[in-house]
């Protein structure tokens, strides 16, 4: 789907929407893409047919993960013997949500090195799944949990 300036036209009336904005407001009680000001304060480029993204752009973009995502790099490098190297690393970008962490424990098994990534803002927000409890301290715990698994004894984090 193309998105279009009558697309663009239907989301900024409800963008300037009183109760839309008066409800933005209190956006830290229910699960709200942290982006959503940004989107809709640059939204009159989008439907540009020139328009290309910026870095800033890209770096505001935010996909939820869901399963399990496997991207591989390939570094390569000179040793000292002037002969080429390379190393491959696996990273696993998983769903953090509750119903997602049964499908990925198994795939750290094998695993010598854990990036356990946390998005700060999480100290403010609520989980997306029951909108009750705190993401951070969430995050918080199942780390706690994960560093004392068998799987993870000789892992480094």
């Amino acid at each position: 789907i193309k998105f279009t300036k009558d697309h663009y036209n239907d989301f900024m009336r409800l963008w300037n929407d009183d109760g839309i904005r008066q409800t933005y407001k209190f956006r830290n009680e229910f699960h709200l893409c942290d982006n959503t000001e940004i989107w809709f304060n640059n939204m009159h480029k989008y439907y540009d047919e020139q328009y290309v993204p910026t870095f800033k752009d890209i770096l505001h973009g935010r996909q939820r993960t869901t399963g399990v995502n496997k991207t591989k790099i390939i570094y390569s490098y000179n040793n000292d013997n002037d002969t080429d190297n390379n190393q491959q690393f696996d990273i696993y970008d998983v769903g953090g949500t509750r119903n997602e962490r049964r499908r990925w424990i198994h795939f750290f098994e094998w695993s010598d090195i854990v990036i356990f990534v946390v998005g700060l803002n999480g100290f403010c927000r609520l989980l997306w799944e029951d909108n009750k409890n705190n993401r951070l301290k969430e995050d918080i715990a199942l780390f706690k949990k994960i560093i004392n698994l068998d799987q993870f004894s000789n892992t480094k984090f």
